[in-house]
């Protein structure tokens, strides 16, 4: 490996004294930005043309600060074309590379998003809710009226390979296991509860990444999701306010407040959300047993909240134009729960009703966090070569209570109840160095080194009614003290080159990973202590400046979590047990994918995705009977899970003022495995659909329309019934900056979930019916006091790009 590195570097020093010896070559270089907005446009496309025949002798993709660089042109006149999806583009005439000027910079140049008229009236296209990028999708909050309102889950309903269950878990492509990472960095919670506590209107946009590269973390079977937050960084000072009310107890407000001056920049934002939610559910369960069977019917009412507080804070400061140092603090509490009251009745094998009563369940969960992050980037040189470190901390203290209370017919009795609480802290300790030495302008090598290093301390406790003192008595025996520790040593090294149209990178990423799991009780430990190794390769061909095939391989892991490991029995409320198992193996992914982006008439665009995965190890949740009408969850690998689907993403405008988006996933899920001595294979097609509407009415006014159709799918132990919903929102600019959003899911209905889980031992069927429609109103207002400044020559753009991937 040394002899190619030396090899490579020998090359591109040979490659540079050419370059300088024939004074005739040339470069071209500039920074690409939004008119509107003023941020830069990363991935938009650059080419150079022959001024006399408008044939294409180069070209290059911006990177994250909007810049790009062109070496090697040789001496003649030329046009520069940028372009970008969504947007106008623009050409650059009679640009001339002669002896004594050679290096030619065009400066800032703004693209100004597709514009058409309507009557009178200017409409300006908004920028596409969905867009492409190399190495994944992209949803783009602004263009979504959800965003005012909702949260990250609401946001990601949008696309049509997540799907979002009732209790607020999130699954991609078929899989509840993905990485979560919020600015690039890590979280310790689990992904589902991240997502469903981070407010939309916080969110800039959200990147969704199904093949990483080396550069990635390995965690996750289906992939990342990137929460980008908003952190404006465009000079003087500006902002945004809005708040929102609705139905069921909804209401939110945010601030984000933003000032740049010269080379220190900041901002501060503060955010308070709580959205509810109510609904009918019925429950049925059968247990069986060789001798005789239960029945238990449960119908009745809940009621959901989730409610956060989060401050945020942020600095950066350019030090001189190879230095940038920033910091970023965030601090927060948040709270979810509710209550669901039922009406039980117990029948015997032979049909005879055994028992009636009611029930109250009152389940939490809370945590306050706080995290904190110090940045360093380093511009080595003005030809890209830098250095990246992040040290990052970030702490959740976590506590989740429920309390179940049953009841005569008339409540005036408590025949029997528990209550059960886990809580802990949980810390997590963060280093990374990243490394980019490109060789020339085709070659790059990158590298990097990251540890990670968390713990978490968890004491369970039950306490079970005694009707006799009509108190609550700890029960030692299903209580116990757990403490995790979790450290993961990381490398990777990526070398990225192009051939004319062809471009590939190859990839490869060890990880050091040792767990240790003590149950303080009962004195035992569990160990994992292994290396492993994860290639990656992507590939990447252009047929014309507007088609693109792109394809790609990684290999992945999914470790168990950290509740999926614990060998104790946990309560979860009165009918309900989990039981972790110590002897769980990691998920082993081959991933592969093929892609193709065709774009036409600058704002048409439709993306086709086919992918495969092969999942070993696979961990899939178990039911089982653990005593009459009681159930245990645990979890076991079972065997080997197959997914081959692909995937639509079509973008268009039908008219002038209606943009419509087609997005669907289709996919064969299977699994070949066996649990208990059982054969637990199966078969699902899936698929999903979404239409999406985006109507411009009047001037400063749009309608948004939406359908979405989740297809039947079944799983390794039942059967999910499919769903669709309709959703609509109205906004309207009122005045200069000022905005009313009208939003209403579910206008129809058809929220229903249903699921069945069965085996030879067990029956159960769930139903449960949401209120709807579920109505908000938001209104929100933009603080515009810019300052506009060009950037100094000089300065690196490679300082700003915000990003630590790996």
């Amino acid at each position: 490996m040394r002899k190619i590195i030396i090899f490579l570097l020998l090359c591109s020093t040979i490659t540079s004294f050419a370059s300088n010896y024939n004074s005739e070559k040339g470069s071209i270089k500039g920074f690409v930005f939004d008119l509107d907005t003023k941020h830069p446009l990363e991935y938009a496309t650059i080419s150079i043309l022959k001024l006399e025949n408008d044939s294409i002798i180069n070209g290059t993709i911006t990177n994250a600060s909007g810049y790009f660089k062109l070496k090697g042109i040789p001496a003649g006149n030329y046009k520069v074309n940028i372009s970008f999806i969504g947007y106008k583009s623009e050409f650059i005439e009679n640009i001339e590379i002669r002896s004594g000027n050679v290096n030619i910079d065009i400066g800032n140049i703004n693209l100004e998003s597709s514009a058409e008229k309507l009557q009178e009236a200017v409409v300006v296209a908004d920028q596409s809710a969905i867009s492409y990028k190399i190495d994944r999708k992209v949803l783009n909050t602004s263009q979504l009226d959800i965003s005012e309102s909702g949260t990250a889950v609401d946001v990601l309903e949008y696309y049509p390979s997540v799907n979002v269950e009732i209790d607020g878990t999130v699954s991609l492509r078929g899989s509840a296991s993905f990485t979560v990472l919020i600015d690039n960095k890590p979280t310790m919670l689990n992904p589902s509860d991240v997502l469903n506590q981070i407010p939309a209107n916080t969110i800039e946009r959200i990147e969704i990444i199904t093949n990483p590269s080396a550069k990635y973390s390995s965690e996750g079977t289906a992939g990342i999701i990137n929460i980008i937050s908003k952190k404006n960084r465009m000079e003087g000072f500006n902002g945004s306010i809005r708040a929102n009310i609705g139905v069921f107890k909804n209401k939110g407000t945010d601030l984000l407040i933003n000032v740049k001056k010269e080379k220190l920049s900041y901002y501060f934002g503060f955010n308070y959300s709580n959205r509810g939610i109510e609904g009918t559910l019925k429950n049925t369960s059968r247990s069986y047993f060789p001798d005789t069977s239960y029945t238990l019917l449960s119908e009745g009412n809940y009621d959901r909240f989730k409610r956060s507080i989060t401050s945020r804070a942020g600095i950066d400061y350019q030090l001189n134009p190879k230095n940038l140092v920033s910091i970023q603090a965030n601090i927060g509490d948040w709270k979810s729960g509710g209550e669901t009251f039922l009406d039980y009745e117990e029948y015997l094998e032979n049909g005879s009703l055994f028992s009636e009563y009611k029930s109250r369940e009152e389940p939490t969960r809370e945590g306050i966090f706080y995290n904190i992050d110090l940045k360093y980037n380093y511009a080595i040189n003005d030809k890209g070569q830098k250095i990246a470190a992040l040290v990052y901390f970030d702490r959740q203290d976590l506590v989740e209570e429920n309390q179940n209370e049953l009841f005569n017919l008339d409540k005036t009795i408590t025949l029997d109840g528990n209550k059960t609480k886990e809580s802990g802290p949980m810390d997590s300790y963060n280093f990374q160095l990243d490394y980019s030495l490109p060789l020339n302008k085709k070659h790059k090598i990158e590298s990097g080194y990251k540890a990670e290093i968390s713990n978490y301390d968890k004491k369970s406790e039950l306490h079970i009614y005694n009707p006799a003192f009509t108190n609550y008595v700890f029960f030692a025996d299903f209580s116990n003290l757990m403490e995790f520790e979790k450290s993961i040593h990381a490398a990777y090294v990526s070398y990225s080159n192009s051939l004319k149209k062809l471009g590939y990178q190859l990839g490869l990423r060890s990880e050091y990973t040792n767990r240790e799991i003590r149950n303080i009780d009962e004195n035992e430990i569990n160990t994992i202590d292994r290396l492993d190794f994860f290639p990656t390769l992507h590939l990447s061909y252009n047929l014309s400046e507007k088609q693109q095939f792109m394809g790609s391989y990684s290999r992945r892991v999914q470790r168990p979590r950290n509740w999926q490991v614990e060998q104790v029995y946990t309560w979860r409320d009165a009918y309900h047990l989990s039981l972790g198992n110590s002897a769980l193996k990691p998920q082993y992914i081959d991933s592969y994918e093929i892609n193709f982006i065709n774009r036409w008439k600058k704002t048409n665009s439709v993306s086709i995705d086919a992918y495969y995965r092969i999942t070993n190890n696979s961990i899939e949740t178990i039911k089982d009977v653990y005593s009459e009408n009681i159930f245990v969850q645990t979890y076991e690998n079972v065997g080997t899970s197959y997914s081959l689907g692909s995937e639509l993403l079509l973008s268009m405008d039908l008219f002038k003022w209606w943009k419509l988006y087609v997005l669907g996933n289709f996919y064969e899920n299977r699994l070949e495995g066996s649990w208990n001595g059982s054969d637990v294979s199966f078969e699902s097609f899936n698929w999903s659909l979404r239409l999406y509407n985006t109507i411009i009415m009047a001037k400063s006014m749009r309608a948004q329309l939406g359908f979405s159709y989740n297809s039947p799918y079944k799983t390794v132990q039942g059967d999910n019934q499919g769903y669709y919903m309709v959703n609509a929102s109205l906004r309207k600019e009122m005045f200069k900056d000022f905005y009313m959003t009208l939003q209403a899911q579910g206008v129809f209905g058809f929220l229903e979930r249903d699921k069945t889980f069965k085996s030879e031992t067990f029956y159960v069927h769930n139903n449960i019916v949401p209120n709807t429609p579920i109505i908000n109103l938001s209104i929100s207002y933009n603080i515009r006091n810019y300052k506009h400044s060009s950037r100094k020559e000089g300065k690196n753009p490679d300082l700003d790009n915000g990003e630590n991937n790996l």
